[in-house]
């Protein structure tokens, strides 16, 4: 199990994610039929609402135990980085299995997967990075003491 992996962070890095999903789906049905907005001025309001959403959870509370490297600023930027990678990953996995006849609802599914799986790793390990606080992490303190020898993280 590598050293930045906590299946509580990431569950929590699902749920706040799912929010996000949520707010995006919800405006950028509302911007255009309330506002009057097109759906392509609508589409990166939305998405940028949604990521900002996702970003404060994310970071005072999904990843809070950690003693961040990067400022606020930079995680922030860093942040918007890799939740727009990701859209290029889903993007990719979507059109190669769709190329190769797979349902686009199961290529949709599969590229979703992907770029949350990529999302969270960027943010685990770039974004948000300072390593797990051992004392807070519950599934590292397990691994670290039934999976591997004592010594094995020391510095």
């Amino acid at each position: 199990m590598h050293k930045n992996f906590d299946l509580i962070t990431f569950l929590k890095f699902g749920l706040v994610g799912f929010l996000g999903v949520g707010v995006s789906f919800a405006l950028y049905y509302a911007l255009p039929k309330y506002a009057n907005l097109s759906d392509f001025v609508a589409y990166p309001i939305a998405q940028e609402a949604g990521i900002l959403i996702t970003f404060f959870p994310m970071d005072r509370w999904v990843f809070r135990a950690r003693k961040y490297k990067h400022g606020f600023a930079g995680r922030l930027l860093m942040y918007h980085g890799t939740l727009i990678s990701g859209l290029v990953v889903q993007t990719v996995i979507l059109a190669v299995l769709q190329y190769y006849g797979i349902y686009r609802m199961y290529a949709y599914a599969a590229g979703a997967g992907a770029a949350a799986l990529w999302n969270f790793v960027l943010s685990s390990t770039v974004v948000f990075a300072g390593g797990v606080d051992v004392e807070n992490s519950r599934v590292w303190r397990w691994c670290a003491g039934k999976c591997f020898r004592r010594d094995t993280f020391k510095k």
